[in-house]
């Protein structure tokens, strides 16, 4: 419970402070939708102190401090091939580290980055719900800030490509998929997007929902002879890896309390359909893609999470337009207590690990290599090995 309570905190503030809010907000930001008040400021500048300035937490900041570091070393030093990252993400570290040496600070105007997309995507997608949907990234996309430094950028760049499908440009918006595919190769699967997230798919969802049910409790055991194929025709290498990685993830399925939340957020988004669509129709589609990838997929863990993150900022900006669809008061009231209760859950679980332990530049952080054992314990012990 004590490591988990700093991001409970954090997500606690963030409830308090648009709650604090919600009605002035509601009314000054008709004026200009777009606008950064005072009170986002207060939210965005707390979000970059503990997330910009944050020490060693999960698992995949040693890959990214590894590859900043040698970016220092001659050329005939460095096996970029090793690393296996994209060629726009290492550019994008060249650029950055003529400034700095420091990997605290890369780590800072990175998050930085991420920040100004965020704001800019909240902003256009949820203006006038923009400090909920801020408090919600907490549990839907915490875990994403915090480790995977290409993957969010792809994801962010990707969703504020968005706006070209509202305008129906797809050049530009094709343009974008293209840069963030260039940082983490996950971004290419927004491409096809562009041709039905913008239009109205209830019925078609429906039936995606139910299957994703089937496959929930199916286990997705017919998986495992395609990924051995796959692995065996490939012969060893990094694909043979990543096969073996999805066969070794799988998990069974069952009335989990994680399951239960997505089959509620479902049947919210299914009823509500008509009423959201007109709200935000492209969030809607993609936090139903989000809740489907996380339920089909749940049997292999490096599946779900790596199809799933890629939506998941859907999420914060659909859920407060669902809150706001309840017109009986009390209805409301329930709805969203069971909905702040099992996101509040969601923190607790993500952060209940030593690899999740908090620690700030500001306050001190741990030596790497320290950090490095306690984390690799910590995720060993989590996954059970």
């Amino acid at each position: 419970m004590i490591i988990a309570i700093p991001y409970l905190l954090l997500f606690v503030f963030y409830l308090y402070w648009s709650f604090l809010f919600r009605n002035q907000y509601a009314s000054i930001i008709e004026i200009n939708p777009q606008k950064i008040y005072y009170t986002d400021i207060v939210v965005i500048i707390i979000y970059l102190i503990f997330y910009g300035l944050r020490g060693f937490i999960f698992t995949d900041c040693f890959q990214y401090y590894d590859l900043f570091t040698d970016l220092y070393k001659t050329s005939s030093e460095v096996d970029y091939v090793n690393f296996t990252f994209e060629p726009g993400y290492i550019f994008c570290n060249m650029i950055i580290h003529t400034f700095t040496e420091d990997f605290f600070v890369f780590q800072f105007i990175w998050t930085l980055l991420d920040v100004v997309l965020l704001t800019k995507i909240l902003k256009r997608e949820t203006p006038e719900c923009f400090l909920l949907a801020f408090a919600l990234l907490i549990p839907f996309f915490d875990g994403i800030q915090m480790n995977l430094f290409r993957n969010i950028k792809g994801i962010l760049i990707a969703f504020y490509a968005f706006r070209y499908i509202y305008e129906r440009n797809f050049k530009k918006y094709l343009f974008f998929i293209i840069i963030a595919t260039s940082i983490h190769i996950s971004s290419i699967i927004f491409f096809p997007l562009y041709f039905f997230v913008g239009k109205n798919l209830r019925k078609l969802f429906v039936l995606l929902c139910a299957t994703s049910i089937v496959l929930y409790f199916s286990n997705l055991d017919f998986f495992n002879e395609l990924f051995f194929v796959i692995g065996l025709y490939t012969g060893e290498g990094k694909i043979d890896k990543v096969m073996n990685s999805y066969i070794e993830s799988q998990n069974g399925g069952g009335f989990t309390l994680g399951f239960v939340f997505r089959l509620l957020m479902m049947l919210a988004l299914l009823y509500k359909y008509e009423t959201l669509s007109k709200k935000n129709v492209i969030v809607l589609n993609v936090a139903l893609l989000y809740l489907i990838s996380c339920t089909a997929f749940n049997s292999i863990l490096v599946m779900r999470d790596r199809f799933g993150q890629l939506f998941a900022l859907a999420m914060p900006c659909i859920l407060p337009y669902v809150f706001s669809s309840i017109e009986q008061l009390q209805r409301k009231r329930n709805f969203i207590i069971v909905v702040l209760l099992f996101l509040l859950g969601q923190v607790y679980v993500q952060h209940n690990n030593l690899a999740a332990q908090y620690e700030n530049v500001l306050t001190g952080v741990s030596d790497r290599n320290n950090a490095q054992i306690r984390i690799t314990e910590a995720a060993l012990e989590y996954s059970g090995e």
